[in-house]
């Protein structure tokens, strides 16, 4: 199983819009992230978002390009400050290759979650991805990592 964790694109600035929609650029981020998956066949089965309007936005923006069998929906646990414990435990039983567009500090945690806190990976820039995968025994391994 393979799971996705994605930042958003950039989003325009609480003062000019308090939804904090994508910026022109981010689409762009984001179409260009979109392209970096599908160059390497990486296409989740499902994309689950937070809710806000910049991880909606993201996530459609991918799937417009990557076409997830089971498309895009709102996922719990995936705010900024949400928890970790109750979406990590759900991860560790899902079969399906899954990709999580969410926000920091929720995505990195998720990931500290699941890799423990020698992660291989340092940061998650805004339109990134991290790609894990788990093994049959249950470990996770960072399979890849993508940037704008």
């Amino acid at each position: 199983m393979r799971l996705y964790l994605i930042r958003h694109g950039q989003a325009t600035d609480e003062s000019v819009n308090p939804d904090r929609p994508l910026t022109d650029g981010g689409r762009r981020d984001v179409a260009a992230l979109a392209s970096q998956l599908q160059a390497a066949g990486l296409v989740p089965y499902q994309f689950l978002h937070s809710g806000k309007t910049r991880a909606s936005q993201t996530a459609e923006i991918l799937n417009g390009r990557l076409r997830a069998p089971a498309g895009v929906d709102r996922g719990k646990g995936l705010k900024p400050n949400d928890p970790p414990d109750a979406i990590v435990a759900r991860i560790e039983t899902w079969q399906e290759d899954t990709a999580l567009v969410g926000h920091l500090p929720s995505l990195a945690i998720i990931a500290r979650a699941l890799m423990g806190p020698g992660l291989p990976f340092t940061e998650f820039p805004v339109a990134g991805a991290v790609v894990l995968e788990r093994d049959a025994a249950g470990h996770w391994r960072l399979l890849a990592q993508f940037a704008p």
